[in-house]
């Protein structure tokens, strides 16, 4: 018999309420289907249905009574005990060394009740994530204390105040802090505000199609220049209020973004409405992504990823570290946050014959391409130099920005044209590795390098045509792999 510290207990009747109110607001548009068609369909499965109906909402409205009702948890010092099932009785005990982050929510409903949304991310596939809707405050703080050791595990909820936080979050270093200028910074360089008025043009042409034949046939280049003093001030109006929409999304999504540590996790906090808090241990972070898009190149910006194994999926993203960041201050809090990390400012660069290698396989592609345009649209011939050049300028830029370097235990490897990917991992948490050479590489003296973290789902990093000497350093340096790794 397992005896828990705390006493086995329910989650928050509010969360019960909420989840009547759910269920309410998706049963309208079924319920009001449902009544025009008993009206008006002469179907008699309709009707028979509609009397049935009522009884089916008893059931769904009873189910979630007692999903909440037989729902409990408890915790000692070391495990969450989780009791569920309504005919099937579950019983889980996750260990808190299985944890691998912890992600808190507060929107506005949670923030209008003084309670807050918090998961304990697990990374083993046979133990589900820890969520706990709706707690309060100052249990969600101890539980948190608990899972990082942080604090005496018999320590009674009454000793906490509402407004007080747990006791690992009282001594940290402070990163960033992103200011005014730097967010209005991220609306302009997220640039989705760009992309507003194609994407609504578009669309509209391809589910009506009688907006698209309106158009075809009255709009002209004449019509156009006509009226291009109207067309310029519409356009740059839908433009305005699209920048202000963009603006207004990333002032709510990261507005009081904080990003800090102490000598063992790191901690991002964000959100204006919808408030979003992360913590993890450093050492559960497996590998860093460093990403950069063409206009993030043009502004000198990146995006810092945390790769974790992590099975909670959230489109948040909030393991992501503030996606705008100048890339010297990026490279430089990752050695404050990640002392352990390294980063090589003066990496290998590919050889110049890989870069023959590269405009061969495109020039292949390209003479594919242009046979089947000369034979099916012949007229539009003049496409195949535009797909020639644009595949010659992509090539020369990946070549370009693809770089490769181990230090130690560290492999840093890096590909890709206009929307660039760095990796950086450590050796041992690189859970596979692969070298592969295709004919044509072997005649370049190329190969592919495949490097697996492990992540959910499990992050595999790619890095084609290396000269065969680094893939040879890369071979005799994760063979060395045993060396560091001890098993428990």
């Amino acid at each position: 018999m397992i005896e828990v510290v705390s006493p086995m207990k329910r989650i928050s009747s509010i969360k019960l309420v909420l989840n009547y109110l759910k269920l309410i607001k998706n049963l309208l548009i079924p319920t009001l289907v449902l009544f025009v068609l008993n009206d008006t369909s002469t179907n008699r499965i309709w009707h028979l249905f509609w009397i049935a109906y009522p009884f089916i909402l008893i059931l769904m409205f009873l189910y979630i009574f007692l999903s909440w009702f037989t729902y409990r948890y408890g915790y000692d010092e070391s495990a969450f005990y989780i009791h569920s099932g309504i005919f099937t009785k579950n019983k889980q005990v996750i260990p808190f060394n299985r944890i691998q982050n912890i992600q808190r929510k507060r929107k506005i409903i949670h923030k209008l009740f003084r309670k807050t949304h918090i998961v304990f991310s697990t990374a083993s596939a046979t133990d589900e994530d820890v969520i706990f809707d709706m707690l309060s405050l100052q249990e969600a703080n101890l539980l948190e204390d608990l899972v990082f050791n942080k604090k005496n595990s018999d320590a009674p909820l009454d000793g906490y105040r509402e407004e007080s936080v747990s006791t690992h979050q009282s001594i940290q270093r402070i990163h960033y802090q992103a200011t005014i200028t730097e967010l209005l910074k991220a609306s302009f360089a997220s640039v989705k505000f760009l992309l507003v008025v194609p994407t609504f043009a578009i669309g509209i042409m391809i589910k009506d199609k009688d907006a698209y034949q309106f158009v075809k046939k009255t709009v002209s280049i004449d019509l156009i220049m006509a009226y291009l003093w109207i067309d310029i001030i519409v356009l740059v109006g839908i433009l305005i209020v699209s920048l202000v929409l963009s603006i207004c999304y990333t002032l709510s999504r990261y507005w009081n973004y904080t990003l800090s540590s102490d000598d063992t996790k790191i901690y991002i906090k964000r959100g204006l409405f919808s408030e979003s808090q992360f913590s993890i241990q450093k050492s559960r972070v497996q590998a860093l992504n460093i990403k950069q898009g063409l206009f993030k190149q043009i502004l000198g910006l990146v995006e810092v990823e945390l790769v974790t194994s992590s099975n909670y999926e959230d489109d948040d993203e909030i393991s992501t570290l503030y996606p705008f960041l100048p890339k010297r201050k990026a490279y430089h809090i990752i050695t404050e946050v990640l002392p352990e990390y390294e980063i090589d400012l003066n990496p290998r660069k590919l050889d110049k014959h890989v870069l023959w290698l590269k405009l061969c396989r495109a020039s292949i592609i390209c003479i594919i391409l242009s046979i089947a345009l000369f034979i099916w649209i012949p007229k539009f011939w003049w496409l195949s130099l535009i797909l020639l050049l644009t595949l010659v300028t992509i090539t020369y830029v990946d070549f370009r920005n693809s770089h490769f370097s181990i230090q130690k235990e560290f492999i840093q490897m890096q590909s890709g044209g206009f929307v660039r990917k760095m990796l950086i991992s450590k050796r041992k948490n690189i859970i596979e590795a692969k070298v592969r050479t295709s004919p044509i590489q072997r005649t370049f003296k190329a190969s592919t390098i495949y490097v697996s973290n492990r992540a959910n789902p499990v992050e595999v990093t790619t890095i084609s045509d290396m000269p065969l000497v680094y893939s040879a350093d890369f071979y005799v340096w994760y063979k060395k792999r045993g060396e560091n790794i001890q098993v428990e």
